[in-house]
């Protein structure tokens, strides 16, 4: 048996079929994505918002089936039509979004005016820093309504 397995992995075959197999590494993106899924979810948060450029942030949370709303929160009307059709998730345009503040506020209004949130009911909220930047989201935020 030990000559079948040697021989077996000293075949260029082998190695290569074993490095096709392997997952690849998750992206800091995709850890990010799945660690804002888990959060919202083991705290029952109303919803989890994620504010995104070119919309990938919200594709990747929504890989995760969350079994919460999705809120993807976008200043480009393209993007936005582009993330109405990924499963689970419901997108906003909001072209006035200027800053990290102003998106929460606008988030906030939005979940409460879709969901009834209760005084002390949370949301999970993923973005970037600096804000507004294509491939910068870094920041999971808990916040909760008063």
């Amino acid at each position: 048996m030990d000559r079948v397995i040697r021989s077996t992995e000293a075949h260029s075959f082998y190695a290569k079929s074993i490095a096709a197999s392997r997952e690849p590494a998750p992206t800091p993106a995709d850890m990010i994505a799945d660690t804002e899924a888990t959060l919202a979810c083991s705290l029952q948060s109303k919803c989890i918002l994620a504010y995104s450029v070119s919309g990938a942030t919200g594709v990747r949370i929504a890989a995760r089936r969350p079994k919460l709303p999705l809120i993807l929160m976008t200043r480009d009307e393209r993007v936005s039509r582009r993330m109405a059709l990924v499963w689970g998730m419901r997108s906003m345009q909001e072209p006035s979004i200027s800053d990290y503040n102003s998106m929460v506020a606008t988030a906030k209004d939005e979940c409460a005016r879709l969901l009834s949130p209760a005084t002390g009911d949370t949301m999970v909220v993923l973005s970037g820093s600096p804000f507004g930047k294509v491939g910068s989201t870094n920041n999971i935020r808990v916040a909760t309504f008063r």
